[in-house]
């Protein structure tokens, strides 16, 4: 069972329960108001239309203090279900490979190729009611880029048939590729026929990328349901030793940030 939240939450799931909370506190306090009405436009004495206004305001100020409860455990779920820890995480690994590879970085051409020269995002398996094994996976966060870098946007999915993000899913052992062609053309037959990627989505893939690496995250069951993306446009910088004694250890660290913040998990 996935333990890292969807970032595209149904609106439902998000407003249904403060809207409810509005509703029946707007019809309690208006059935109040009306019986205070009734009570001053009937004559009633002075000291009957001070209690029913006291009854007024004191489910004025229930409801009231009923909404704000539902407010705040709106917060708090929204907390629980936030990837910031995870992006932040990511962030942290993306920015010591960019100081390890500085002075390949700083040969790109302009500000965002350098933004850019690493990029870190998180994949959840998207849960499968109807089949054994998933067929999706969906970016939890977006791109941990560099100041200046499109970061893209969390909520994509893609295929479990597809990169290396698919086959470290599909396997449960971290994936590491280089590509190996220079043209565009190439590059979209190579994304096609090697990777399981259609015409269409091959097209739409960044095509600066020359190095890919994709460790999976396993639950307590030791099914995996986390994917750590890594790109990079630096050529044949995943050598072993990066892989061993900065990837692999930063990898560790957000699996235990996925045990503490949402489950457990290795």
């Amino acid at each position: 069972m996935a333990r890292l939240p969807s970032p595209r939450q149904p609106w439902l799931h998000t407003y249904l329960p403060l809207g409810i909370s509005v509703v029946a506190a707007l019809g309690a306090i208006i059935a109040a108001g009306i019986a205070w009405y009734k009570a001053l436009s009937d004559g009633t004495t002075s000291t009957i239309s001070l209690w029913v206004l006291v009854v007024f305001l004191s489910i004025l100020a229930k409801e009231a203090l009923s909404i704000y409860r539902v407010f705040l455990d709106m917060r708090r779920q929204r907390r629980l279900e936030s990837a910031h820890e995870l992006h932040a995480a990511g962030q942290v690994l993306r920015e010591i490979l960019a100081a390890r590879f500085s002075d390949q970085v700083a040969q790109e051409p302009d500000d965002t190729l350098r933004a850019t020269a690493f990029r870190v995002c998180i994949y959840r398996v998207v849960p499968s009611h109807r089949e054994v094994r998933s067929s999706e996976l969906e970016r939890v966060t977006a791109y941990c880029v560099g100041e200046g870098g499109d970061p893209g946007e969390a909520g994509k999915r893609i295929s479990t048939a597809c990169g290396v993000v698919g086959l470290a899913y599909r396997t449960g052992v971290a994936q590491v590729a280089e590509r190996q062609k220079e043209s565009l053309e190439q590059f979209w037959d190579e994304m096609v026929q090697t990777w399981g990627f259609s015409q269409e989505e091959a097209r739409s893939l960044n095509r600066t990328r020359w190095s890919y690496l994709a460790v999976p995250i396993k639950d307590e069951a030791g099914r995996v349901d986390t994917v750590v993306f890594l790109d990079s446009q630096v050529k044949d910088c995943l050598t072993d030793d990066v892989i061993e004694s900065i990837i692999f250890p930063a990898c560790e660290a957000i699996g235990l940030v996925i045990e503490q913040r949402y489950g457990h998990g290795h």
